[in-house]
């Protein structure tokens, strides 16, 4: 009787502890792959339209040329910043994407150009704005209708 005792409070704190770790809160859900990729970034505070996002910063030639690529998720609140040394009319592709993105071009923290939706499957093709910018934010493709982002509007960046 006494084996039997012993089985079965064994057995007992098996499924006890199987229910414990399969009840656990999955952290990674709370993180996506970019924030697993850039966890060593700075991150800037910007409120864009009605929405606050968290940027990764990309302001060395090796993290503006990296981008997002092979990234396959960010979410919705987060984005990437590009901060250039001077103001020029730079191209932006999508190589490497594994999802649609929405460009900000700023001069300053002034919207003056927007791309809404651009797919990875439009890769070699560039986007460049027609008017010279100092920064450029990736953020989730939709973003920028969702949030009634406008050219003209400014960016609150902390």
């Amino acid at each position: 009787m006494s084996r039997f005792l012993m089985f079965s409070i064994l057995i007992l704190l098996l499924v006890l502890g199987y229910l414990f770790i399969a009840s656990s809160p999955d952290k990674s859900q709370d993180q996506s792959d970019a924030s697993l990729q850039f966890n060593d970034r700075k991150i800037i505070s910007a409120q864009i339209g009605s929405k606050r996002y968290n940027l990764f910063v990309s302001d060395t030639e090796a993290q503006r040329s990296q981008g997002l690529s092979n990234i396959e998720t960010m979410l919705p609140n987060e984005g990437m910043i590009f901060i250039f040394d001077s103001p020029a009319k730079y191209g932006f592709w999508m190589k490497d994407m594994q999802f649609s993105l929405d460009l900000l071009y700023l001069y300053g923290n002034n919207i003056v150009a927007v791309r809404e939706d651009l797919s990875p499957k439009t890769y070699p093709q560039t986007f460049a704005p027609s008017y010279t910018a100092s920064k450029v934010i990736e953020l989730n493709a939709g973003e920028v209708m969702k949030n009634g982002v406008n050219i003209g509007d400014q960016i609150k960046l902390k």
